[in-house]
């Protein structure tokens, strides 16, 4: 019990400095800016929506079906509203929590593990379980309040194996039915808050073939078990294909193409050889981010990792690493099957929910994503914890050697202590969020986007943070060209400057990327309208009404389009354009009052 309270206190203590942090990221839109949640009448929508609000059957759904996760954030809305700190503590002791079930897991799986185990005392379980609750590669899950998914997740799969798994010699057919019945439920509802939760039962039924199926019987008993779980399995994937209405896998993560590139170039490249060596390099910059997260971001897109254009690429040696070094590690996980179920199951944990987010099956929306490790990270700390275990239990190892084995790990989990408590400093609000991404992640034009946006909101607005967001924006149209969001962002903060002819140039930018952009039309219309009664230029207001029309042909519910035309007809003095006027006026007055 003692090892339990020990770290839920440290899981706590790492994150209590996250309960006065803002709403950042993606926690405006699947929160704040989520009618779903924010609406007291909507309970029953929730189980027909996306994460993010949207109908799940919806072309415009990105086909995240998360609806326990969003029942928690409606809960916690209905609580305290949109105050932030209940969200967080929720957060930090959903993450206690799971901490404290991998503390056991790793005893279970640790017990009579070898000869020797006995010699092992409390040491791999109270590791692995500081280790997971240290971790800086966990802050995104915990501090980032849309990381409850994966922390719910996490708790579901994790009771579920406990409850449901066998033990140590036991004879899965002596397992009671409640005991499977509470275990499938679990899984289920793992499930529903991420869709990792699919992992659930075959990882429970490894655990059966690990610990129970010592004899031929036993392993009758445990195949039988198994074989049902998988198939619960299967009808969990069919039940999910159904529901979001599509008969692939490959999930539709992005409205528009250009965002799905920008989002993960690599799944675009042409020759399928260099996609899946770039593909490589992510699955090797997700591993250093486990083992060594000295630099974190909040988003690794666009140019952030190069892409692998030639075989005499030097970063592919860092891959070919990472893989001989997973192989080795399953063959000796292999080899050892049932003397050492911890190893077995802690590779499955490291690699098993790492497969959906891998490219390997279908192209994700992300490059590189911190959340997605919360789950497999529960592996290496097993892993880690066992082996440090194994050593210190040598009984040829010296004193000296023993106490530098003791350095060898209280210096890391100082360190993971102290980056995780600095890690939750930069959630703290987006502005501090995406300035440590630039120091990490330069190369990445979203990210510079986003600083912008942070710079342009916050208070109090005048004409510094207007330049500074201006220049965010360039430096993203820098590192890429076509990105449409970034010259029009860049042309709305230069007009607030009043740099008109700088503002124009960025407009037309905008809608030389993108010819569907109403904003740009609009903005870039009421400049060359406004330059127009200035300056007595009749093809400025000539080129504006036409500029109104393109942005009501794309958006005519836009009542402000009609109003600005009305106004540039009454400018041209012409009187066959006065009833015209009173047209778009009348329908200007009806778009506002709907």
């Amino acid at each position: 019990m003692w090892l339990s309270a020990c770290v839920f206190v440290l899981a706590c203590a790492c994150y209590i400095n996250s309960l006065t942090g803002e709403f950042v990221y993606d926690d405006i839109a699947a929160i704040t800016s989520n009618r779903v949640i924010t609406e007291t009448q909507s309970w029953t929508a929730l189980w027909r929506m996306d994460y993010w609000g949207v109908d799940i059957v919806s072309n415009e759904s990105c086909k995240s079906y998360r609806p326990l996760t969003s029942l928690s954030f409606k809960l916690n809305y209905a609580v305290g509203e949109a105050d932030p700190v209940g969200f967080h503590l929720v957060n930090v002791l959903l993450h206690a929590i799971v901490s404290v079930l991998v503390t056991h897991l790793t005893a279970r799986l640790c017990r009579n593990s070898t000869p020797n185990s006995h010699s092992f005392g409390c040491c791999p379980r109270l590791l692995s379980g500081v280790l997971f609750a240290s971790h800086p590669v966990h802050v995104e899950a915990v501090s980032s309040i849309v990381g409850r998914a994966e922390l719910l997740c996490g708790l579901f799969v994790l009771s579920s194996i406990l409850v449901g798994g066998s033990k140590q010699g036991e004879d899965p057919s002596h397992s009671t039915d409640v005991r499977l019945i509470v275990s499938i439920s679990l899984a289920v509802l793992a499930f529903l808050c991420k869709e990792t939760g699919l992992i659930t039962l075959p990882l429970l039924a490894m655990v059966d073939l690990l610990l129970a199926a010592k004899t031929p019987r036993l392993r009758y008993h445990a195949g039988r078990r198994c074989a049902l779980l998988f198939l619960l399995t299967f009808l969990q994937l069919s039940w999910r294909t159904i529901i979001v209405q599509r008969s692939q896998l490959a999930p539709v993560f992005y409205k528009e193409a250009a965002e799905a590139v920008r989002n993960n170039p690599a799944s675009f490249q042409a020759d399928s050889v260099h996609r899946w060596l770039s593909f490589s390099l992510y699955h090797a910059r997700h591993a250093w981010l486990v083992l060594c997260p000295a630099h974190l971001s909040a988003d690794y897109s666009y140019d952030a990792l190069p892409l692998v254009e030639s075989l005499s690429d030097v970063r592919l040696l860092g891959a070919l690493s990472l893989y001989l070094s997973c192989g080795a590690l399953l063959f000796f996980a292999a080899s050892r099957i049932t003397s050492h179920p911890v190893v077995s199951l802690g590779s499955a944990f490291l690699f098993v929910p790492y497969v959906p987010a891998s490219n390997a099956l279908f192209a994700v929306g992300f490059v590189v994503a911190e959340r997605v490790l919360y789950l497999p990270s529960i592996g290496f700390c097993m892993l880690i914890s066992y082996a440090v275990s194994v050593l210190n239990a040598n009984p040829a190892m010296n004193p000296v050697w023993r106490k530098s084995l003791a350095v060898l790990v209280l210096v890391p989990l100082a360190l993971y202590c102290s980056k995780t408590w600095s890690r939750n400093t930069e959630w703290h609000s987006a502005e501090t969020l995406w300035q440590s991404a630039v120091q990490v992640t330069p190369g990445s034009a979203k990210v510079w986007m986003n600083l912008g946006v942070a710079i342009r909101d916050r208070p109090p607005l005048n004409s510094d943070g207007n330049r500074e967001a201006m220049l965010c924006f360039l430096k993203a149209a820098e590192i890429d060209a076509n990105f449409e969001k970034a010259w029009y962002n860049a042309g709305v903060e230069a007009f607030k400057l009043k740099l008109v002819q700088q503002a124009k140039r960025y407009y037309r930018r905008s809608i030389a990327v993108n010819d569907r952009s109403a904003e740009a039309y609009g903005n870039l219309a009421v400049i060359l309208h406004q330059q127009a009664e200035l300056e007595s230029e009749p093809e400025h207001l000539k080129e504006a009404i036409q500029l109104y029309h393109k942005a009501i042909e794309i958006k005519p519910y836009r009542s402000h389009y009609y109003s600005n035309l009305a106004t540039a007809y009454l400018k041209t003095q012409d009187p066959a354009h006065v009833q015209t006027a009173k047209a778009l006026f009348e329908k200007a007055r009806l778009l506002a009052a709907t």
